[in-house]
């Protein structure tokens, strides 16, 4: 094995050799809660990702609040929410797994498993169908808030006979 040593007294060279232009791949990577590393992401891992979130939702019960898996796999919601617009795939499971949720929420009120006022309130942010219900009844209180003003009758004075005498002074 030849070392190899620097000669200081020397002068460096310059030469202008054309380098070849290096592409730069912007990677992506978010913090691990559990572990507080950062992690890469890929459009792979967002795929896997995006059928793992469908199949956890489906086959655990337990599930009952969109932001959980994202808790489970130690994801902040916010940055998933970021991930949704980048890959129309995961966007996709999102929307699948708020329908999942919301049937299964509905049910467990239905079947009283849960509270139902608790289920009622938040059930608009699940199901589009809620949320155009509550929005109706929210325009539908309005008006009849609007409406409801003092309501003067008006009526005519009964005549004075021998059945409806009239009425004594109390003095």
């Amino acid at each position: 094995m030849k070392k190899i040593t620097k000669n200081t007294t020397s002068k460096k060279k310059t030469t202008n050799i054309a380098k070849p232009a290096i592409k730069s791949m912007e990677q992506e990577y978010y913090r691990d809660m559990f572990s507080f590393t950062m992690k890469p992401i890929s459009q792979e891992y967002l795929l896997k990702l995006a059928l793992e979130w469908v199949d956890t939702v489906a086959s655990n019960e337990d599930i009952l609040v969109l932001e959980e898996y994202a808790i489970l796999k130690g994801i902040q919601y916010p940055i998933m929410h970021r991930w949704m617009k980048r890959c129309p795939e995961l966007q996709e499971a999102h929307d699948h797994v708020m329908c999942i949720l919301s049937v299964r929420r509905e049910k467990g009120a239905l079947n009283n498993k849960l509270n139902t006022v608790m289920v009622v309130k938040s059930m608009a942010m699940y199901n589009m169908r809620w949320k155009d219900i509550e929005e109706w009844r929210a325009q539908m209180s309005e008006k009849i808030a609007g409406a409801t003003g003092q309501l003067i009758v008006e009526m005519n004075k009964y005549p004075e006979t021998q059945e409806v005498p009239r009425k004594k002074d109390k003095r």
